[in-house]
């Protein structure tokens, strides 16, 4: 077998917890339920608040992992560790037959994928094992040669490069790739913010909803209104974050989102004010 990486996924057959979301008449309500699913490992049935029913007493036979070629090369060149973990194009090994040391009576392979039983109606305990592998192909490296090998460079700004992208890419091309994920991930965190900011504002907020469900409608009107509120809240912080970090290299687009910040902060705070004011009074 000629390969790079060689990968071993096991799954068994467990009793999961998992919440599940019910609409009712005013709001929606979130129940605890539990589904039989594959999982990467044993569930600790234990655990469970509801154990009775649900319990996933097998032991588990295999386990996941992978293994490496001790030695791939780049030309003439060794590839360190570090730089091999990042090839990540895996392509499925099926297996045409059940392995000889894993035959049984009920082992089976369904679509190149070991079954240690049935695979259409499995049982609690039963496990699937799946096999990929990295083929040999083109690469490329940023990275500073060293003797027959590479170690990361140091640019003047005391930035590291160690980089390895598959496919045959120039150098402004594997930057560009790597920016590129940078930029993702920057806005992956920024959106991840928001999201977080509203869910709290939102939660600090829920009181005034309560307290209006004195009048059955309005307590919807009133939690609706503060979703809004709390999205305002956090798009205005949010804003004002990003725009302080560009302030500097990009102040032509971070005045602006200063400006747009405030005014939805405003709004907000404004609305907020507002909401607590007519809110109804409890005697």
């Amino acid at each position: 077998m000629n390969a790079m990486q060689f990968v071993i996924s096991v799954q068994i057959w467990n009793w999961a917890k998992r919440w599940s979301r019910l609409p009712t008449t005013r709001s929606t309500q979130v129940k605890k339920v539990y589904e039989k699913e594959w999982v990467s490992e044993t569930l600790d049935s234990s655990q469970f608040q509801e154990p009775t029913g649900h319990e996933n007493n097998s032991t588990q036979k295999f386990g996941s992992g992978q293994s490496q070629a001790k030695a791939v090369t780049v030309g003439a060149f060794s590839l360190p560790e570090t730089l091999i973990n990042k090839i990540t194009s895996n392509e499925p090994y099926p297996l045409p037959d059940v392995p000889a040391e894993l035959a049984s009576d009920t082992a089976n392979i369904v679509e190149g994928v070991f079954h240690t039983h049935d695979a259409n109606g499995p049982q609690i305990g039963d496990e699937r094992v799946s096999f990929s592998l990295a083929k040999p192909g083109d690469v490329s490296v940023m990275a500073v040669q060293t003797g027959n090998t590479f170690e990361a460079f140091q640019a003047k700004n005391g930035k590291t490069r160690f980089l390895l992208c598959e496919g045959l890419l120039s150098a402004d091309e594997v930057i560009a790739v790597e920016e590129q994920k940078a930029k993702f991930l920057r806005w992956a965190l920024r959106i991840g913010g928001f999201i977080l900011m509203t869910l709290g504002f939102s939660l600090v907020f829920k009181p005034l909803s309560v307290l209006a469900d004195v009048i059955p409608f309005l307590g919807n009107l009133v939690g609706a209104a503060s979703g809004i509120i709390a999205a305002m809240l956090a798009a205005g912080i949010s804003l004002i974050i990003i725009a302080i970090s560009w302030i500097t290299f990009r102040p032509l687009i971070a005045v602006p989102i200063l400006l747009i910040a405030g005014a939805a902060l405003l709004f907000g705070i404004e609305k907020l004010m507002a909401k607590r004011s007519s809110s109804p009074q409890t005697a």
